[in-house]
């Protein structure tokens, strides 16, 4: 901070302190001692610096060593001139991280009459830092009626430790124009993103009895890099504010709670909230336009569960907020919000009537958020409630929310949240009265492991198609996508099903369980070429299902390079889609289709091979083949490099099995199989590996851990029908295969295993001659 001096005739005035032992010389005022009130106090260099024109400086000197105590019995002064009240400039105090710094002094409020701060700012300029600053009869600080200020490197409701609870001030910790008519702006909360000490102006704040922080019409300010609800740490419990973390409400516009991703000490600018009996974010009351993003909310610095105790982040009611990434390209990681372990919803958007006013909560924007897991997406902390819910009350809508791409194409792959670990992904309830809860477009998310529906319309289950989708609910309970094939032909996709005219069909891999769509695969438009994608289907079909409705739509069919699509789609892939509205300007999505399983060309349900006498029998079977011309078989002694050997001409349709013999083979052979199409596409099957080398062997088991297949590999004196299974830790049995085993050593695939979770598992093999058991790791 700059200092101003002060034309020479204030130094002739002010001289008159320095022989009373209070040092004051242009714009610089010093506090040298704890008193209440006189020379050298701190309420003193408050009311000399209000007479002082321009930006002054309080310093400290106090003597006495470590942590002083301030413990005024009257109120401070009002700020109500430009002035740096720096806590850092008492000798032993260091700036420093929120964990790493020394603050020397503390100011307790304890002793301060009823509904009193502890500073009170009244003027624009007002910066003040390096304080603990507890026990207030209101707030630590107060920013009233058209007054900014910078509030950075504090602890806010505990002392100079940073570590101990109880010490809350008695309304919030930082409270800016309340029940105001004029609007406050410009306050910066935290870091302030110049580039300069950015890393060491976070504040502490805790334990306070209403918010952390409180924003009442307060426009265009900044809350960044602050811990809420912990001790200095990021880490412990009894440390939450008695409600929300943070709370900007009543006409609030234009804020940044976070980073605001300009490239510029972004990664210091999150905030981390979480163990507040409220909301960790609570934006209310007709506010708008605010930006959230970069938060962890909801987790400590462990990683371990420290919830709130409502929902994550709400909006009740708000417009045009951002929740998470821009996707411009810059700093698009770091604007992530890390949304977790919450005993309420993730997020909540709420169209009606909060603290007595009243508005829709349209426009919002959710993009490339986690919610119940962390951003590598395997961290299990789901949200007691929902992911994100969309409510109303009193009259009022929620329309046209993007939850996820706003199918721009730029940068979409960015704006997906993921949704996992939570009751369910994401709910749009029933609308209200008169309220409608219309063209909420829900797009390119990954949403998985949720306990029920990946998407619920209504919050009442599988809200079935209808003939001529003519809804009035949630999003016009647009009509869901039917898959009647999902199939690899000639390196392409190929899907064909029903779904309503002209909809956008996003399909995706679904997740463990099969009924969400876990991971985004491409986008196309039913009777259009959408990105190089044409509906190759004409017409209409009709289907009838107990579950999912009845119904006539358009036919399509859609196919797309396999090598283009973000992820690989093996046989056995569980595919599922959701349809888009898209009609200019309303994209009402709907819940996610019923599930359908992908076969390849040649489906191989086994793959097996046996030595006896220093000859290897290989077999094979197939469930389907299409366009299938034949198989090569491969060989390789070290697992690398593969020559082939033989040739199995295809019979195509459906169940086939397939043997060849090889007569020459190695100690160690590891065989492959390379099925061929008649285009001359291939496609490998898993390796099989057979030991040539071991007069007897006890039952090997390899990889371990696996991830889509397991080799097991066994002696037999003679032949006999072999059960392999596979059991989660639950008991349950998630794969089964029966073969007959020849004499000799035989080593059998059991594959097909890519869709199941990980964990442990056991593996059981059962026949006349053999028992066995082994744990396994799924990765």
């Amino acid at each position: 901070m700059k200092k101003i001096y002060k034309p020479f005739n204030r130094l002739v005035v002010t001289g008159v302190f320095v022989t009373s032992c209070f040092l004051s010389f242009a714009g610089q005022f010093l506090v040298i001692n704890t008193n209440n009130v006189g020379v050298g106090s701190l309420a003193n260099a408050i009311t000399l610096a209000n007479t002082a024109p321009g930006i002054d400086t309080i310093t400290f000197a106090l003597p006495g060593g470590a942590s002083l105590t301030i413990a005024p019995s009257t109120a401070l002064p009002a700020i109500t001139e430009a002035v740096f009240i720096n806590g850092y400039s008492q000798s032993g105090a260091v700036q420093g991280t929120i964990a790493g710094r020394t603050i020397q002094i503390n100011i307790d409020g304890t002793g301060l009459p009823g509904g009193a701060d502890i500073f009170t700012v009244n003027a624009t300029g007002v910066t003040i830092a390096g304080f603990a600053l507890y026990k207030a009869p209101a707030a630590a600080v107060r920013i009233n009626n058209g007054a900014n200020a910078f509030i950075w490197g504090n602890y806010i409701g505990t002392d100079s430790t940073g570590l101990v609870t109880g010490l809350g001030n008695s309304v919030s910790g930082i409270e800016s124009n309340t029940f105001n008519g004029i609007p406050n702006a410009g306050i910066k909360i935290g870091v302030d993103g110049n580039g300069t000490n950015d890393a060491n102006e976070g504040n502490l704040i805790c334990s306070n009895v209403f918010d952390g922080i409180f924003f009442w019409r307060t426009e265009n300010s900044i809350i960044a890099g602050n811990i809420i609800g912990f001790n200095k740490n990021g880490l412990g419990s009894g440390f939450g504010n008695l409600r929300n973390g943070i709370l900007v409400t009543v006409s609030s516009n234009g804020n940044t709670v976070g980073t605001n991703g300009d490239g510029v000490a972004d990664g210091s600018e999150g905030n981390r909230i979480g163990n507040n009996n409220g909301r960790g974010i609570f934006v209310a009351s007709v506010s708008d336009g605010n930006i959230i993003s970069g938060n962890i909310i909801g987790l400590d610095a462990g990683n371990t569960s420290a919830g709130n105790n409502f929902s994550g982040i709400e909006i009740n009611p708000g417009s045009n907020n951002r929740i998470g990434t821009n996707s411009d390209g810059l700093s698009d990681a770091q604007e992530r919000n890390i949304i977790c372990s919450n005993a309420g919803d993730g997020i909540k958007i709420i169209g009606g009537n909060s603290f007595g006013f009243s508005s829709n909560s349209n426009t919002n924007i959710i993009s490339g958020n986690s919610i119940g897991t962390n951003g590598a997406g395997n961290l299990i902390r789901g949200n007691t409630g929902v992911g994100l819910s969309i409510s109303s009350n009193n009259n009022f809508s929620v329309n046209d929310n993007i939850i996820g791409s706003n199918g721009d194409e730029i940068g979409d792959d960015l704006e997906g949240n993921l949704i996992a670990n939570n009751l369910k992904g994401v709910v749009i309830e029933t609308p209200s009265g008169t309220s409608t809860h219309l063209s909420n477009r829900i797009s390119r998310n990954s949403i998985y492991d949720n306990t029920q529906l990946g998407i619920d319309h209504n919050n009442d289950g599988v809200s079935a198609n209808d003939n001529g989708d003519g809804d009035t609910g949630p999003n016009e309970l647009f009509n869901f996508p039917f898959i009647t094939k999902a199939n690899v032909q000639g390196g392409n996709l190929v899907i064909t099903g029903i779904a309503p005219a002209d909809a956008f069909i996003e399909f995706y891999i679904a997740d463990a369980l099969g009924s969400e769509g876990k991971t985004y695969l491409f986008t196309a438009q039913v009777n259009q070429t959408y990105l190089g994608i044409a509906d190759d289907s004409s017409g209409t079909g009709a289907y009838n299902d107990v579950t999912y409705g009845i119904g006539t739509d358009e036919k399509f069919g859609f196919s797309t390079p396999v090598v283009g699509l973000p992820a690989a789609v093996p046989a056995g892939s569980i595919i599922l889609a959701l349809s888009i509205k898209s009609t200019a300007s309303i994209n009402s999505t709907s819940e996610f289709g019923p599930a359908f399983v992908s076969t390849l060309p040649v489906r191989l349900l086994q793959f097996n091979g046996t030595v006896n006498n220093g000859i290897v029998s290989l077999s094979w079977i197939t469930s389907q083949e299409q366009n299938n011309s034949h198989f090569n078989i491969e060989r390789s002694a070290n697992g690398t490099s593969f020559e082939n050997i033989g040739k199995v001409i295809a019979r195509g349709g459906l169940s086939n099995s397939y043997s060849f013999i090889d007569s020459k083979p190695g100690l160690v052979n590891f065989y492959r199989l390379k099925q061929i199409d008649k285009n001359g596409a291939g496609a490998y099957s898993k390796v099989l590996v057979i030991r040539g080398d071991l007069d007897k062997i006890g039952v090997k088991v390899t990889p371990n851990p696996f991830r889509s297949s397991i080799n097991i590999s066994f002696q037999l004196s003679k032949e006999e029908v072999v059960t392999l299974r596979l059991f989660n830790q639950t008991g349950q049995l998630v794969k089964q295969q029966l073969t007959k085993a020849s004499a000799g050593i035989n080593t059998f695939n059991l594959g097909e295993l890519n869709n199941l979770p990980t964990g442990n598992y056991t593996l059981d093999v059962q026949g006349e001659s053999i028992r066995f058991k082994q744990q396994v790791i799924k990765q």
